[in-house]
């Protein structure tokens, strides 16, 4: 359902604490356009679209002084982590300190996004950096002649087909991806040295694709402090002038499914939305889900904790 070890837990209702409150977002998973998993809550994708959405909300809520962006990320598509950059430095704009804790990993795309926020805290052992840019396809061709599957198409364009399978790139259309690639790198280089106050030729020294871990990273001037979730709620608080991390209470945003809503949507097998990577449950399976969740002396009363606890 969900990995509760991601995870801080704060018990429902819990008001007690400090008045001042940081909204820790989660960005996990292959970043990609659009809608793709289950946004700021998915495992093996991240929905920039939400993700950025998060962070907007964030930004605007006067219930929130600072945002918290929990990042594990090997990557993914430069565009949708470019959203995700700009939605950080929308946040900034608008007066909200944002700090990126790095999970496990927070390299190519997943740096890509974290570059402009206000701090960077990775634990030591973090796989981050990796700033670079590759592209390319897999040529089936040869498959399809050995098994005797021929395949015609038509195409409009000089380039129009580049990225078809059943042929490899042809000189024309290598320099045609070398030169995008190109592009793409630049702009990576760029949005590493605005973020992190370098010089573009600093950068180039670290970049190359290499993937720094997170006390190397710190060397290098790719983050700010090593720690975990704490740490960077503590450098939050120190971003808003505040005495220590103990004075902004963290509190996920948006609010975390309990478990509960979880098991309902898994049983919605007519649904697209299932948790990404996730299958739909079997037909049986899923209507016991629904009578567990359903009934009065359901899941809820099974289940020996406190499921409608918050998840941070």
């Amino acid at each position: 359902l969900i990995g509760l070890s991601d995870y801080h837990l704060i018990a429902a209702g819990d008001e007690t604490g400090p008045d001042r409150q940081a909204a820790v977002i989660y960005a996990r998973g292959v970043v990609l356009e659009g809608e793709s998993g289950e946004g700021v809550f998915g495992g093996g994708q991240m929905s920039a679209d939400a993700v950025a959405s998060a962070i907007a909300g964030a930004a605007e809520d006067e219930a929130f002084d600072a945002i918290v962006l929990r990042v594990d990320s090997g990557g993914g598509s430069p565009v949708a982590s470019e959203i995700v950059a700009k939605a950080v430095e929308g946040a900034r704009a608008q007066g909200k300190p944002v700090v990126v804790s790095m999970g496990s990993s927070a390299a190519s795309g997943g740096y890509w996004l974290a570059a402009p926020a206000t701090a960077i805290v990775a634990e030591g052992g973090t796989l981050t950096g990796s700033i670079g840019v590759f592209a390319g396809k897999i040529v089936t061709g040869g498959l399809w002649d050995r098994i005797g599957l021929n395949w015609e198409s038509v195409s409009r364009g000089a380039h129009a087909g580049m990225f078809a399978t059943d042929e490899p790139f042809t000189r024309s259309e290598e320099a045609r991806l070398d030169a995008f690639l190109d592009s793409v790198y630049a702009r990576f280089l760029d949005r590493v040295a605005e973020g992190r106050g370098l010089s573009r030729e600093r950068v180039e020294e670290i970049a190359e694709g290499r993937v720094w871990t997170g006390a190397q990273a710190l060397e290098r001037g790719l983050i700010d402090r090593l720690g975990g979730l704490d740490t960077a709620i503590d450098e939050a608080a120190q971003a808003l002038g505040l005495p220590d991390g103990s004075a902004l209470k963290p509190v996920t945003y948006p609010e975390a499914p309990n478990l509960v809503d979880r098991a309902l949507r898994l049983a919605r097998t007519d649904s697209p939305a299932v948790l990404a990577g996730t299958p739909a449950l079997p037909p049986a399976l899923a209507e016991l889900a629904r009578r567990l969740t359903l009934a009065p002396m359901g899941l809820t009363q099974m289940l020996p904790l406190e499921i409608n606890g918050r998840l941070y």
